[in-house]
């Protein structure tokens, strides 16, 4: 959510803070061996989540609200964490396998819901509002309107949808792989497919600060969308990309 940092979690639960004005190494950091970072989530510059498992495979939260300086660290759940949103500093949701964790209180305390008529776990997450959200469960985005109690399934790929993201209320992409890619533009009611030019996986989605969607690609390539169809940059410029999963641009 916020752009003057990133979070790089590596395939080990590695993970490092990137600050945006020194793409390379600024705030960096590290766990300790029994934790192993799945997802990140900044709010702003200073408060942050990092989400995954301990040596005993519960699901770990870690907050930062010093920009990563120290964290604190609790257990919300029996089973590895996969995915997380904040909405503002005070409600957020986390995902372990087809469970859904709400906190209003700024990850004080959560409330689980489980969602057992999804094909598979939560793969992402991202609310409108308390009350409107959305998740990718296999290859099917679900949506709520009363804050997770119930969800319908309203866009279908035809492989796993791993990442989604909005601009605002109304404009957002799900992506994942086998360079799966859907869109909509009323707010997550209906979903269209967009045709991505090859079959990797999509592993990261975002917005330039002049309002164009980037998506990174596997193999660490990096596309534009424009009038919903995709075009190869090559190079972008200040960018670095380390197999697709980062990028910077300017």
């Amino acid at each position: 959510k916020d752009n003057s940092a990133v979070v790089a979690i590596g395939s080990r639960g590695q993970w490092q803070i990137i600050n945006s004005t020194n793409y390379y190494r600024n705030y960096y950091g590290s766990t300790r061996e029994s934790f192993n970072a799945s997802a990140a989530f900044f709010l702003n510059i200073n408060v942050g989540y990092i989400i995954g498992k301990d040596g005993n495979s519960e699901g770990r939260l870690r907050k930062t609200t010093d920009h990563g300086t120290t964290w604190t660290e609790s257990t919300v759940s029996d089973q590895k964490l996969d995915a997380i949103y904040f909405l503002n500093t005070y409600n957020g949701w986390i995902s372990a396998n087809k469970k859904l964790y709400s906190t209003t209180d700024g990850s004080n305390s959560w409330s689980m819901k489980e969602n057992s008529q999804l094909p598979g776990g939560i793969n992402a997450i991202y609310f409108i509002n308390n009350q409107r959200g959305l998740i990718t469960s296999s290859n099917v985005v679900y949506r709520t309107t009363d804050g997770g109690n119930n969800w319908l399934g309203v866009g279908y790929a035809p492989s796993s949808l791993t990442e989604i993201k909005f601009k605002n209320e109304v404009e957002g992409y799900a992506i994942g792989s086998s360079g799966t890619m859907l869109h909509t533009i009323d707010g997550g009611n209906n979903w269209f497919s967009v045709n991505f030019p090859g079959y990797n996986d999509l592993i990261s989605f975002g917005w330039s600060s002049n309002d164009n969607p980037y998506v990174s690609y596997v193999t660490g390539k990096l596309y534009r969308i424009q009038q919903r169809k995709v075009n190869l940059i090559t190079p972008v410029m200040n960018a670095q990309i380390a197999d697709g999963r980062q990028f910077k641009i300017t």
